[in-house]
């Protein structure tokens, strides 16, 4: 059956960018489906903005610490409003050199702005964000649609002002105290780095440990160093609720096997307590695409159960890494097309 595309991408992040360059590139007529703005959590919530902000905030540490390099010490002196100028503005950079849809455009990729969701397993509906619907065939699919963060069920978080690594980047003045859900990398970066600015930062997980995916000879040294950087480590507890007043958030919490509760307060929280795949709305059951509890479910070729739909990336919740994902997308294109 004749179809409009060779392939469809959907999802215009690291792996979905990535997978429509390779299908190009092998001369397949490539479609690349994106409900937002090119370049994903690495561009715009992840790797950019974050390593952007650890940078400065290591240059502040320098000079607080220059005394170990016998120069004089001295307490930085700085415009949070400026930093995040900067942040926004290699964000921008790397947009417009890399991920901008006229770059994919002149390598004859069709960028599409809309929602997709399958019909069936060889049609496609794409939302508008004016309402319209078209509907496209391919002979393939690639699914990158990515990873969000997850939101736990505490007691009284509904109600309280929250920040994930989808918006601590939107901020527009640096937090006095900041308490932090989750000790893994996002967590753990954002702790780094706001508490090298000058922000007081308690960090609570229910493992024993930071970074628990990591080795931990290693993860337990770096917490050592941020504790000696003043970093405040509530570990091996469970957030029981949270309560909001006024400019005050109070998180409520037990430690081990304690029965007895404490609270840490802060004037921001930051909620990086894991990821979840973002599956809502593509109606993958109509295209056959079978899902576990991490993601869409993959061989080591990408490809689902559909065999000519592919996934990569955060969507099938694997190892959620700009480099992993771009690497699956490689072996997800060149398997479709090449064979």
């Amino acid at each position: 059956m004749a179809t409009d595309f060779d392939m469809v991408v959907i999802g215009g992040g690291a792996a979905g960018l990535t997978a429509a360059g390779i299908s190009a590139s092998l001369g397949a007529k490539t479609a690349l489906v994106e409900e937002h703005k090119l370049g994903g959590d690495c561009t715009w919530t992840g790797c950019v903005p974050s390593k952007s902000l650890l940078k400065t905030a290591g240059v502040a540490h320098s000079i607080r610490t220059a005394g170990r390099y016998g120069l004089n010490t001295a307490e930085p002196q700085f415009d949070f409003s400026r930093i995040m100028d900067r942040v926004y503005k290699i964000q921008a950079a790397i947009y417009e050199e890399a991920d901008a849809p006229p770059v994919y455009e002149n390598l004859g990729i069709a960028v599409i702005k809309g929602k997709a969701r399958f019909i069936d397993r060889e049609r496609v509906e794409i939302v508008h964000s004016d309402g319209r619907k078209r509907e496209i065939t391919s002979r393939f699919f690639v699914i990158a649609t990515g990873g969000r963060p997850t939101v736990p069920p505490i007691e009284g978080l509904a109600e309280a002002p929250y920040l994930t690594s989808e918006t601590i980047f939107s901020l527009s003045r640096l937090p006095a105290k900041m308490v932090v859900i989750g000790a893994g990398p996002i967590g753990i970066e954002m702790a780094q780095a706001f508490r090298r600015l000058g922000s007081e930062i308690a960090v609570l997980d229910t493992e024993d440990h930071i970074l628990r995916r990591d080795d931990l000879e290693l993860s337990e040294l770096l917490r050592q160093n941020l504790t000696a950087e003043g970093v405040r480590f509530l570990l091996g507890c469970a957030v029981k609720k949270i309560e909001h007043d006024g400019g005050t958030i109070r998180v409520t919490f037990q430690a081990g096997s304690s029965s007895t509760e404490e609270t840490v307060e802060g004037d921001f929280l930051l909620l990086a307590a894991g990821r979840r795949p973002n599956t809502d709305g593509l109606n993958l059951e109509a295209a056959g695409v079978r899902t576990g509890r991490a993601g869409i479910v993959v061989d080591r070729h990408c490809r689902t159960s559909a065999k000519h739909i592919f996934a990569c990336g955060d969507v099938t919740g694997l190892y959620q890494f700009t480099h992993m994902s771009e690497h699956m997308a490689k072996v997800a294109a060149t398997t479709a097309l090449l064979r």
